[in-house]
């Protein structure tokens, strides 16, 4: 039987180009992504192995096993120190960067959705028996569209058990998380998009109750993180109580910028479309580094020519109507902010412009001009409430 069985391993060699000798190596090496093992071992047949087994087990090498030896997948450039340590069962996550992360299989599966999802992966996993003794060799797994620097929060975040909150390090700009390890706001950016996109679910409910928020600018940041735009929206609202380029801390709008670029012109552009000054000279508009100076010189400008129409061609009896309109946009932008600190007052768009409106008519003695200014702001106010409804 065992003559019948090497003559068919030469015929199958034959066809596939290969000699005997090949095909026997090939047993050793796994197809890439598939554990291949012999259920033959040395001197089976000398024992009477059955032919029929036999035969089944060569025709699966020969159709399964490409024609050259299998090389090992290609190591990546670097191994990120705090995952270089290689074990049993592990996969080896390469980022956009080309740093390597050795990562147990398991925690994998339970922690991300990508991975639990991803079809047989228990084939993921090599055994090489080459030297007998059951060493396991991690499979490649590249990660598009992650940066080793976001990888890193992640894998770090889902691994810690403690929900102490991480500090920050206002003079350094970086945050120190168990007291261990830290990273800045780049690496929280890259974080958040690594965990939105591959499901590491626990890493955002980890960051919520451990990244400290000191400011609202902060929420707004992780709201954007999160891809929140109903509670961006909703924050940025808020931040019309703060100076946008005096209040908001250094870090933000460049991350945002770089990394959600569609949420740092949100703000930007709440801020530009306030029709309110903050300048404490009523009679002046805010200084030209404000950032809505420009609709605030050009709406003023055009409510006096409404204004110097609507009279007839002349100036108004009050012979003050062209203060009026910095007086209401100043007087307006107290109410504004003073009704968004309340915690008693009602922060929607129309109780807000309740609090505006109010606030206008008491700063402007004539009431003619109260009515026209009240006009030429109320579109103003409409579109900018259009940018977060």
């Amino acid at each position: 039987m065992s003559g019948d069985v090497a003559e068919l391993d030469k015929s199958l060699n034959h066809l596939d180009g290969k000699d005997p000798q090949d095909t026997d190596a090939s047993r050793t090496h796994d197809d890439g992504d598939q554990v291949l093992s012999s259920s033959s071992t040395p001197g089976s047949d000398a024992a009477g192995s059955a032919g029929a087994d036999t035969l089944t087990e060569v025709t699966r090498d020969v159709v399964s096993s490409p024609p050259t030896d299998r090389t090992p997948d290609a190591l990546p450039s670097f191994t990120h120190p705090d995952f270089s340590i290689q074990t049993n069962d592990d996969f080896l996550l390469v980022t956009d960067d080309d740093v390597g992360f050795y990562v147990n299989r398991d925690f994998l599966l339970e922690h991300s959705d990508f991975f639990r999802d991803f079809e047989e992966m228990d084939s993921d996993i090599r055994q090489d028996d080459d030297d007998g003794k059951g060493r396991t060799q991690a499979v490649r797994r590249d990660m598009p569209g992650a940066l080793s620097n976001g990888l890193r929060v992640v894998l770090l975040k889902v691994k810690e058990t403690q929900y102490w909150p991480d500090r920050y390090d206002k003079k350094r700009r970086v945050f120190r998380s168990q007291r261990i390890w830290e990273y800045d706001h780049e690496d929280l950016a890259l974080a958040f998009r690594i965990a939105n996109q591959y499901g590491f679910t626990r890493f955002s409910a980890q960051a919520r109750l451990s990244i400290p928020k000191p400011s609202i600018w902060f929420q707004y940041l992780y709201a954007a993180f999160e891809a929140d735009e109903t509670a961006a929206k909703a924050i940025a609202k808020s931040t019309l109580y703060f100076d946008l380029r005096e209040s908001c801390p250094q870090p933000i709008l460049p991350v945002l910028d770089k990394h959600h670029a569609p949420y740092a012109a949100l703000l930007r552009e709440i801020h530009r479309r306030s029709p309110f000054s903050r300048y404490k000279d009523p009679y002046f508009l805010s200084p030209s580094f404000d950032a809505n100076h420009d609709l605030l010189e050009k709406s003023q400008a055009d409510y006096k020519v409404k204004r110097f129409v609507e009279c007839g061609g002349e100036e108004c009896s009050c012979k003050t109507s062209g203060s009026w309109w910095a007086i209401a946009s100043r007087s307006g932008g107290k109410a504004l902010r003073r009704t968004l600190a309340s915690r008693f007052l009602d922060h929607d768009d129309d109780g807000l412009w309740s609090e505006i409106d109010k606030s206008i008519r008491l700063s402007v003695d004539c009431l003619d001009c109260g009515d026209s200014v009240i006009r030429s702001i109320k579109p103003l106010w409409d579109e900018l409430a259009a940018l977060w409804q």
